[in-house]
């Protein structure tokens, strides 16, 4: 995955990013567990950019749990 360099101190993030605002059954009825699904497989294939931003919702969920459960279930699965 390519990576880019933000004009500020943060780290680089990947070239491609996820919207993670639909994620959660609060918008479209879809199960969180799906949502944690996608945002690991992102994970997996290199995504480091997760757009979590609040521009239209206050959508807990969606914006800082399943995004959490999904590093949390990655890094529980990786070998130490």
């Amino acid at each position: 995955m390519r990576t880019r360099r933000p004009p500020s101190s943060a780290p680089d993030a990947s070239s491609i990013g996820l919207g993670c605002n639909a994620m959660s059954g609060e918008v479209y009825g879809r199960a969180d567990t799906e949502g944690v699904a996608i945002i690991g497989a992102a994970l997996d294939a290199g995504v480091t950019l997760l757009d979590t931003a609040d521009f239209a919702s206050t959508r807990i969920r969606a914006r800082i749990a399943l995004p959490a459960e999904a590093a949390r279930t990655r890094c529980l699965r990786s070998p130490a």
